[in-house]
């Protein structure tokens, strides 16, 4: 547990946050050599409606990431974030949404994470949510409007997305260390990870990676351990699969590995990917 604290306090990083731009304002500034502009053009699409808010990220002079607003949404960009020693933007977008019919009635958002590598930009997240009312049928007296049960979206609130930002940043600094063999994982301190930070679709991908880099280090219980919590929850993580059997034929439990690898083989052609799969598999399951 002081492990993981520790790593937190190493890894929490200063952010800034702006909020209630101005359409006719050009918001800037600039960090470790990165440029973040804000600029408003006419929507062309709905040339009546007011300007839009795009994104532009720099990076010596080099447009690196632009992110456009939503053509016919009165869109606002709500939060900026920047990680400084991660090289993440999270960039936090919000528009009104009335839908009557649908019984939608609130404020919609859009959370964006982007990872700036050199010249290029990767988007690593993305979640969005209505905040307000959502689908029912209850009918609002003032206003007319088809409402439906309350809906909070917790992203739109700095202090959400900062731990969620650094929640991702923890675990891709251990996939790191662990693929430069910088550090050992035992059982116990997967555990007290797996405690602090959910396997969930948001961190699924770094949980498979940090299990992969466990099986490449020869520590094969520890991956195993992972690999069987992933798949627990997310039985159709047909990668998980093949590094469950590398795992287990590191152990020289073969009944075990050929398991593994008989259900990766069987997801593999169900989509598709017969060919794809590994000779090696196929050889080791014979």
């Amino acid at each position: 547990m002081k492990k993981i604290i520790l790593l937190i306090c190493i890894l929490t990083m200063t952010l800034f946050a702006y909020d209630n731009y101005d359409a006719r304002i050009l918001n800037e500034f600039k960090a470790n050599n990165l440029e973040l502009d804000f600029t408003y053009e006419a929507n062309q699409k709905y040339p009546d409606d007011e300007n839009y808010p795009d994104l532009v990220v720099r990076k010596a002079k080099k447009v690196i990431l632009k992110r456009y607003s939503y053509e016919g949404a009165k869109a606002e960009v709500k939060y900026v974030y920047f990680n400084e020693k991660q090289s993440i933007v999270a960039i936090l977008v919000g528009w009104r949404t009335i839908h009557k019919a649908a019984g939608i009635d609130g404020e919609f958002y859009e959370l964006t994470l982007f990872k700036l590598i050199s010249n290029n930009s990767i988007e690593i997240k993305k979640i969005s949510g209505l905040d307000g009312y959502g689908e029912g049928n209850k009918v609002d007296k003032e206003t007319g409007y088809t409402i439906g049960k309350p809906i909070s979206f917790i992203y739109k609130k700095e202090n959400e997305i900062k731990k969620l930002v650094e929640k991702i940043n923890i675990l891709e600094e251990l996939n790191s260390q662990i693929k430069n063999k910088m550090i050992n994982l035992n059982i116990n301190a997967i555990k007290n990870i797996l405690k602090e930070i959910k396997i969930s679709k948001n961190t699924l991908v770094n949980y498979n990676n940090i299990a992969y880099y466990l099986e490449k280090a020869k520590a094969y219980p520890e991956s195993i351990y992972l690999l069987e919590k992933i798949l627990k929850k997310y039985p159709n993580r047909t990668v998980a699969y093949i590094n469950l059997g590398d795992a287990y034929w590191g152990l020289a439990n073969k009944e075990k590995a050929k398991q593994a690898y008989s259900t990766y083989i069987k997801q593999m052609k169900e989509k598709g990917k017969k060919r794809k799969i590994p000779k090696v598999v196929l050889e080791r399951i014979k």
